[in-house]
């Protein structure tokens, strides 16, 4: 992770109907998926969605070296 901080993901893990209460996934600054109550304060990254055909030709995903992709 390129992070030293928690952040939300986009995922939700679990609702309880019965309550009203939600987890989401997020990710430690460890780098390992976990969840936690939406309630929790955590950062949050932005995200994209590349189509499946879409190659990354290189770069790590830093600010140093970031992904550069090949579009068809």
């Amino acid at each position: 992770a390129y992070s030293t901080q928690n952040y939300w993901t986009m995922s939700p893990s679990s609702f309880y109907s019965t309550n009203g209460n939600a987890n989401e996934l997020y990710q430690r600054s460890a780098g390992y998926l976990t969840y936690d109550w939406v309630t929790d304060l955590y950062g949050a990254r932005p995200v994209i969605n590349l189509k499946s055909d879409t190659l990354i030709t290189s770069g790590i995903g830093t600010a140093n070296d970031p992904f550069v992709v090949e579009t068809n």
